[in-house]
């Protein structure tokens, strides 16, 4: 299943090849480019069509609709074109089939669909990539992607190049549309929290549109981090150990597949005390750069996501634009659902992915 759905991206190197990779690449999603690019602008506004048209509905399937809303920002994000926007999401969603564990590639079976769903992407992605190389470089993610160079100066092929973007697609809207649909069940539940974000967003008197406006939206921020921290779509990391270390009495050689478990990590009682209750506030008391651990979700050390201040910027804008719209249109959200809620892993740790949530006129 990997190499059909990472290929040679980021996420599957190391050592020399990661480092040309992620050099190249690294730049694009620095906070001044995306505000160079405008892309919060972009977010925003795709974040605002897509709750303006499920509050015209009494029910929604809220992962289905939110995986939507993230896909197509990130195509947006990429530059395809509005229009073709549902021709390439049903594409990607075949290539999705190649998650699935069945290692038969006859016609109709998942890998199959997978492979011919990768082949269609490849052949759209190569002329928009030539035409972009044509171009002298311009703001926005394609043309720092395409133009992006490493620090020796050598830029990205287009197998690379088409590699990267299918993980970007992958990483940028199935973690996101996990994270922003838990974070809308929370809110159902926190009546108060909701408050509180309606609160802020009005006073803020507009949205955060890039990275360094966030600073006027503590609460909104630390709704989404604490969302995270007990949701993590990522729960767990992979690592090889590049010596031997003893852990609780046992040795493990240098060489050794560990798991690391982002989850369990989040639940730590001595990093987060009582860890399995839902506690914005405990990001509230301490405004100052989070520490790894603290930010572990996201992965740590040369595989840090490189998306990490985008998926910060969306969440915030969903909390808000969320509250918001349920205060402008007086209504209230009720999941449709027994309680507790079990965690499918498939292979993001997501909420049940036909989850439906009702909307009630405020009495």
């Amino acid at each position: 299943m990997v190499p059909l759905l990472v290929g040679e991206s980021l996420i599957s190197q190391d050592g020399a090849v990661h480092a040309h990779m992620r050099s190249a690449m690294n730049e694009c999603f620095q906070p001044r480019l995306l505000a160079q690019a405008r892309i919060g602008e972009m977010t925003k506004t795709i974040i605002e069509r897509h709750i303006s048209q499920w509050h015209k509905q009494p029910q929604i399937e809220l992962m289905t609709e939110i995986r939507k809303l993230a896909l197509e920002v990130i195509f947006s994000i990429i530059g395809i074109e509005r229009q073709d926007l549902p021709l390439w999401e049903r594409w990607y969603r075949e290539f999705l089939y190649g998650a699935l564990p069945i290692p038969i590639a006859l016609p109709g079976f998942p890998q199959w669909r997978g492979q011919r769903a990768r082949a269609w992407l490849t052949a759209r992605f190569l002329p928009i990539l030539g035409a972009e190389r044509q171009r002298p470089r311009r703001p926005g993610l394609l043309g720092n992607l395409v133009h992006g160079l490493d620090e020796q100066s050598r830029g990205l092929s287009d197998s690379e190049l088409i590699d990267n973007l299918l993980f970007l697609v992958l990483a940028g809207h199935e973690t996101i549309a996990s994270a922003m649909t838990w974070l809308a069940l929370l809110l159902a539940g926190h009546p108060a929290w909701l408050a509180r974000l309606q609160a802020e967003a009005e006073a803020a008197g507009s949205l955060p549109v890039c990275p360094t406006d966030l600073e006027r939206s503590p609460v909104a921020e630390a709704f989404f981090r604490e969302t995270v921290r007990l949701y993590p779509p990522i729960f767990m990391l992979t690592r090889e150990l590049t010596q031997e270390v003893t852990l609780h009495g046992h040795s493990l050689p240098k060489g050794t597949a560990v798991g690391v478990p982002l989850g369990r990590l989040a639940r730590d009682p001595e990093q987060f005390p009582q860890p399995e209750h839902f506690k914005p506030e405990r990001w509230l008391s301490e405004r100052q750069p989070a520490s790894p651990l603290l930010t572990c979700a996201f992965g740590v050390g040369p595989h840090f996501c490189l998306g990490y201040p985008l998926a910060l910027l969306e969440g915030v804008q969903f909390a808000q634009i969320w509250a918001q719209s349920l205060a402008r249109n007086r209504l209230r959200v009720q999941p449709c659902h027994p309680a507790p809620l079990t965690i499918r892993y498939a292979p993001f740790a997501q909420p049940p992915p036909k989850l439906g949530v009702a909307f009630h006129a405020q009495s």
